[in-house]
């Protein structure tokens, strides 16, 4: 297992980790042979602090959600399989299929946003019998957790201007920002305040549809936050993507198998 370093750049895995759609880009395009990297394993940190001992940048991507059933979507996976190679179009087929089928070393496909939905519909559920002192608690330190341990792409979305009510399609990748509604910048080590002090949340047209930081459940008067139905429609339409990148390389590895 090796990875290519240029002088002075981000390691390719580390710039899909960080959901830099542009500067992989970018290295890819400056490299004459990437497609080794894309399918290599190397050790990864996320911002939130979680460490992976191997991963590829394709399985991180397909593990992400960062991905779209068209090309010009900017989906990072997207770019990541423009740059694979005929002879490396199996490896990351097997890649792929591994990861939708049983997950990698953090879980399976999206499992973060799994356990964001389930933080959302526990709040909902028990908000009516808890107190203010235990709404508070689970906003912040349940809800909030959940989102701090998205990966980078999700944290995308809810910076995103399109706002989560109403239902938003996730065809597109988000943009590629980590600004909050105040312009401040979300950073999530382990003084960002997320998890600990404030949850996020995602508001509607009026609210610009960028997230804010709120500190308390009063947030669950406001609707879709503690309504998990983006995030379950989010899933929906990344598994859907990730299948059709699966069945695109098929036919293909399947056809270079017979040549």
């Amino acid at each position: 297992m090796s990875a290519l370093f240029q002088p002075g750049t981000e390691s390719l895995l580390q710039l899909v980790i960080n959901g830099n759609y542009n500067a992989a880009k970018k290295l890819l395009a400056s490299l004459q042979n990437p497609s080794a990297i894309i399918i290599d394993s190397i050790p990864g940190k996320e911002q939130n602090g979680r460490t992976w001992r191997a991963v590829s940048p394709l399985e991180f991507a397909a593990w992400a959600g960062d991905v779209t059933k068209d090309d010009d979507d900017h989906g990072m996976l997207n770019l990541l399989l423009q740059y694979v190679s005929d002879e490396d179009k199996q490896a990351a087929l097997n890649q792929l299929s591994h990861v939708m089928e049983k997950g990698t070393e953090q879980g399976e496909f999206l499992s973060p946003y799994k356990t964001l939905t389930k933080e959302y519909d526990v709040f909902k559920i028990n908000y009516a019998q808890w107190n203010s002192l235990n709404r508070d608690d689970h906003w912040i330190k349940a809800i909030g957790l959940a989102q701090k341990l998205l990966p980078m792409v999700g944290i995308q979305e809810f910076c995103d201007p399109q706002p989560f009510t109403p239902l938003p399609d996730f065809k597109k990748a988000p943009h590629r920002s980590c600004k909050l509604a105040d312009g401040s910048v979300l950073v999530l080590d382990s003084t960002s305040g997320l998890g600990s002090t404030f949850a996020l949340y995602k508001g509607p047209v009026r609210l610009s549809g960028v997230a804010v930081r709120l500190r308390g459940a009063i947030a669950a008067s406001r609707g879709t936050v503690v309504d998990s139905a983006p995030i379950i429609h989010f899933c929906e339409i990344k598994t859907d993507a990730l299948h059709e990148q699966i069945k695109m390389l098929q036919p293909r590895t399947a056809l270079l198998q017979t040549v």
